[in-house]
């Protein structure tokens, strides 16, 4: 059913991982393929780098930019604690949405 609705309505999507999990990077990877499987290409996906609050992280940007790259996507540092990146990040998720139904 979700894959269902990811096809009818999508146009776009947050991939979040875990800055201090890098389990949880590699994961990401298979949720943007899934993503773009089900939703087509032309989704705009957002990559959200959460517990950017945290002094250390185990994925380092460079790593998570060319991945956001690769994937022709936009990386946010977010944290679900403070907010932080939060507001940004959908605020670019919706610029997206609008130019799609307004063109």
């Amino acid at each position: 059913m979700v894959r269902l609705l990811c096809r009818l309505v999508s146009v776009g999507a947050v991939v979040v991982f875990d800055l201090g999990d890098p389990d949880t990077f590699e994961t990401a990877k298979t949720w943007v393929k899934e993503v773009k499987e089900f939703a087509g290409e032309q989704v705009r996906i957002v990559i959200a780098a959460n517990k950017a609050d945290l002094p250390t992280h185990a994925v380092d940007d460079g790593t998570a930019r060319r991945f956001a790259k690769s994937v022709k996507g936009e990386l946010f540092y977010t944290s679900a604690k403070t907010g932080e990146g939060v507001d940004g990040m959908f605020s670019w998720l919706a610029k997206g949405y609008t130019r799609v139904h307004i063109l």
